[in-house]
């Protein structure tokens, strides 16, 4: 795979990396004693949907590796699996994340079955990996990863939804899969805000970039007050918030010193790549797909990925980033 670093000057390496990595810092809450840093980490979960999803299924088998079939919506990999190979569990990464997941399981189009959502996602891990026991997994070297939202303001403005009066709505679906986690052993959380879909293609293209940047800054808000409340509600959890906005704002504001040739639109032959081709070079695309920042109207590529992937990657080893909200200390352990 082709290195985005081997594309940049040094002195932007230094420069600009950095200040995505800084762009990423956010709260922790909770009570838990410590941090689950970078290097700790034995099993990683996620949930989600396009953004992070990498079309593992269960159903095919535990292993991430064998029989799955494995694909993302980047070109290569996504931000979630450079943090799995850099935390190198790469055969202990289960993503539960699914291409279109809400958080709330809705009808679209008077289709009788609900959108895949985030209610789904953990039933899923209830199932496998809770009830059925087939896996170990240590709830202490165990990171759980929630990136969902994004699907549900992208609906709300496709299919004229009322988004605002379903917030409140969202964070009580939200909250009750969380605790749902909580209760069957998930203590380390990563929370991931909702990426800036207003800088698009699609966003950028239409009639609604204002309420996707309205709707967004909603959700975001939101969810980080939520998730403080988190400390409270669940005393024992640890959890830190990961500002992919932020991030992916970082990466197209500096698009150009970061090697990106474009940054607000994407090339049709390079949208259709199903598969891992990372190294692609389309002669009827202006560049190769790594120097564009978005793969298709909605979807980074893996090159900005990687670099979304650096940004988590620098939180998660940082034990003092971010402010603690909540208990001092953990008043009780929880054994499984």
């Amino acid at each position: 795979m082709l290195s985005l670093a081997a594309r940049l000057p040094l002195p932007l390496l230094g420069l600009l990396l950095p200040s995505l990595a800084a762009a990423a810092v956010d709260s922790s809450v909770g009570s838990a004693s410590s941090p689950l840093l970078l290097g700790n980490i034995k099993t990683l979960f996620a949930f989600g949907d396009s953004y992070t999803a990498n079309g593992y299924n269960p159903g095919r088998g535990f292993d991430p590796e064998i029989d799955q079939d494995i694909h993302t919506t980047s070109g290569g990999d996504n931000w979630a699996q450079y943090l799995a190979a850099a935390a190198d569990v790469e055969k202990s990464f289960y993503d539960f994340a699914i291409s279109g997941s809400t958080i709330e399981p809705i009808h679209l189009n008077n289709d009788p079955r609900p959108n895949p959502s985030l209610v789904n996602e953990t039933d899923t891990f209830i199932n496998y990996f809770y009830d059925k026991h087939e896996v170990a997994w240590d709830p202490e070297t165990t990171l759980f990863m929630v990136a969902s939202g994004i699907n549900d303001i992208a609906n709300s403005v496709l299919y004229s939804l009322d988004y605002e009066s379903s917030v409140e709505k969202l964070v009580d679906i939200y909250t009750e899969q969380i605790s749902r986690l909580y209760t069957r052993g998930a203590r380390h959380f990563l929370f991931v805000t909702v990426p800036p879909f207003d800088r698009t293609p699609l966003g950028l293209d239409g009639s609604h970039h204002d309420e996707f940047v309205s709707w967004g800054h909603i959700w975001n808000f939101r969810m980080r007050s939520m998730i403080k409340s988190y400390s409270d509600t669940f005393p024992e959890m640890e959890a830190r918030i990961w500002d992919m906005n932020e991030c992916l704002t970082e990466i197209i504001d500096n698009a150009k010193s970061l090697g990106f040739a474009d940054s607000t639109s994407s090339c049709w032959p390079y949208a259709v790549i199903r598969g891992y081709e990372p190294e692609a070079d389309r002669p009827d695309c202006a560049h190769p797909l790594a120097e564009y920042v978005w793969k298709d109207a909605a979807h980074p590529t893996w090159a900005a990925h990687k670099l979304m992937g650096d940004s988590v990657i620098a939180l998660l080893k940082n034990e003092a980033q971010g402010e603690v909200h909540g208990k001092e200390k953990r008043t009780k352990r929880w054994f499984r």
